[in-house]
């Protein structure tokens, strides 16, 4: 019995085994090749491109028209860019060769290709330019002048227009200024004499590192780089903020749990609608008292502790809440170097019990003068969102153009980028627009284009590109 035990754990893990390898392809001759990483990702992240039935993907192998434009085309769907653009199966047009008609097995796949590149490309050319001729050909080896032209009417135009030189390019080369366009866009590169060796059939190695390139470009299509996202609206705001921490405070640390413990229970309160009776050993059952104790003991969160009063306690008089406002904004400016998680959520209830002016006059002095990051973030964008809620927009543009030279993290920068952008789109337009985010650019050091760019150029590769697309080609 225990040696068919044995047996039946054995088949099981080969059975296992098979269908592990037949989910991830492993293939037995990329291992020291330079596309691994590329061809991994084309045939196990976003399964475009299939290896063979021995096991092997054969990267040195060139790769058919077809093969590569249906790959290209499943890429166009997976990223959402035909379905983004109202196309569906059955919607392409005609596209007439002699060998490839719509019996054809890939006719379909073909057609909404053609039909992308005809209806939303920023290019002039269509499908039947790049493979000219009565036939097709799909199982002709694909050349490198072929796929140049091919991703360049499927991705977006580039960031820099460099003058690239090729011994074996020039003016008179049909359809050049594509070529130079995808070569900037790091499609493709020349070889290190100078040649771009347009003739040569491209590799199914080369192919997967050119569509991993083009996927990278299809996010610019997908995503929406010129809406403006107000970084004071509610998605944004901490659903339970604490404020000032306890951080250079710990002899009050007893006081500073009272607190949370306190705001905790006025959330869960507010939330569930009453604390169960099983449950109220575990929370404050007096929150709003608590709060008061705190403050006649001279907690140090005075922020915190004042807006949950304001908040929540019902019993104060609108005297009373003007008087905690205006003490929670004298704070704000005696620790204006203090770490206050949350402000913009004090500052958003500030204006209904101080005059906007009082409030105004503490916020651009705390903005100017702070060494915080975190409150240099938040009374920065108080002042953005009263610009641009009384249509102020010049001051709202200089005043994020000043924000965004501040030390943030990443994702904060690119958001502010990303808002700036659009300012700088809606109210100059384009040209004007583009002129500044080339200067940023530069004052940001970023001086060639990268197919895995951080979220800071990404943003700014995002605006850029998007812009041409919708005004089409400016000179700059």
């Amino acid at each position: 019995m225990k040696k068919i035990g044995k047996i039946i754990i054995i088949i099981a893990i080969s059975v296992l085994s098979i269908h592990i390898s037949t989910a991830i392809g492993v293939y037995n001759d990329i291992d020291n090749h330079w596309s691994k990483e590329y061809v991994n990702w084309a045939t196990n992240t976003v399964r475009i491109l299939d290896g063979f039935e021995d096991g092997s993907f054969r990267p040195d192998e060139s790769i058919s028209r077809i093969d590569f434009a249906l790959a290209l085309d499943d890429l166009m769907y997976k990223k959402g860019i035909y379905s983004e653009a109202g196309l569906y199966s059955g919607s392409g047009e005609n596209i007439a060769y002699k060998d490839i008609d719509s019996n054809h097995w890939a006719y379909g796949e073909l057609a909404l290709l053609a039909t992308f590149i005809s209806d939303y490309s920023d290019t002039d050319i269509t499908f039947m330019d790049i493979f000219k001729g009565e036939s097709f050909n799909p199982n002709s080896a694909i050349n490198r002048y072929e796929v140049l032209l091919l991703t360049r009417a499927v991705t977006t135009p580039p960031i820099d227009n460099n003058n690239v030189y090729f011994i074996d390019v020039d003016n008179n080369t049909l359809y050049y200024d594509l070529i130079i366009e995808s070569v900037n866009n790091g499609i493709l590169k020349g070889y290190s004499d100078e040649t771009l060796r347009l003739d040569n059939n491209i590799t199914r190695a080369e192919a997967a590192t050119v569509l991993k390139r083009v996927g990278s470009d299809l996010e610019y299509f997908s995503d929406s780089f010129l809406v403006y996202k107000d970084s004071l609206s509610n998605e944004d705001r901490l659903e339970l903020p604490l404020f000032q921490s306890s951080e250079g405070h710990d002899e009050e640390a007893e006081l500073h749990q009272k607190f949370i413990d306190a705001v905790t229970s006025i959330h869960y309160s507010n939330f569930v609608g009453h604390i169960p009776y099983d449950e109220r050993h575990l929370y404050d059952m007096t929150p709003i008292e608590t709060l008061w104790e705190l403050k006649n003991e001279n907690y140090f969160n005075v922020i915190g502790n004042n807006y949950y009063l304001i908040k929540y306690d019902d019993s104060i008089v609108l005297e009373r809440k003007v008087e905690l406002m205006e003490e929670g904004l004298q704070h704000l400016f005696n620790n204006m170097d203090s770490n206050i998680e949350g402000l913009s959520e004090f500052l958003s209830i500030a204006s209904e019990y101080v005059p906007i002016e009082d409030i105004n006059t503490i916020i651009e002095t705390t903005y100017n003068e702070t060494n915080n990051s975190q409150t240099k973030l938040e009374t920065g964008l108080y002042s953005i969102s009263n610009h641009i809620a009384n249509e102020e927009f010049d001051e709202g543009i200089n005043a994020y153009k000043n924000l965004i030279g501040f030390d943030f993290n990443n994702n904060i920068k690119s958001q502010l980028i990303r808002n700036y952008g659009y300012l700088l789109f809606s109210n100059y337009g384009a040209e004007a627009a583009l002129k500044e985010l080339y200067e940023l650019r530069k004052e940001m050091g970023i001086n060639t284009y990268s197919s895995s760019p951080e979220p800071v150029e990404y943003a700014i590769n995002g605006l850029i590109k998007q812009m041409l697309m919708k005004s089409g080609s400016i000179s700059l």
